[in-house]
């Protein structure tokens, strides 16, 4: 099996294992990765995009933040390893980490990953 390279960029550092066009493996069907955001990579930016779902492998001072826009997002909930999340299609996130803190995760998107990002 070949390795996942890793693709930096704003907050994290993703490592696309099934995707459509730079995945180790290629699929239509499903989207799947492993990310790992550290706060030394910067702050996250409020996002948007289809359904996703995330299993928190490792994580320590990390928070998520949600909401119905990118100005309504709601309080702080502290985010712990061995947590399963999920984020509706088109409802804004967020991760926000403590000095110090990451958060290393394994993501899921059925069909092709679309995401928009402002």
């Amino acid at each position: 099996m070949e390795d996942c390279k890793p693709k930096t960029s704003l907050a994290r550092t993703n490592y696309n294992a099934i995707k459509k066009d730079d995945g180790v493996f290629e699929s239509n069907n499903m989207s799947v990765g492993f990310a790992r955001f550290d706060k030394s990579l910067g702050a996250m930016k409020p996002h948007v995009h289809s359904e996703e779902g995330m299993y928190v492998i490792n994580c320590s001072k990390a928070y998520a933040r949600f909401g119905n826009s990118e100005s309504t997002l709601g309080g702080r909930k502290k985010i712990l390893s061995g947590m399963i999340m999920k984020v509706n299609a088109g409802e804004w996130h967020v991760f926000e980490l403590d000095e110090g803190g990451f958060l290393d995760i394994v993501w899921f998107f059925p069909g092709k990953m679309e995401w928009d990002q402002t």
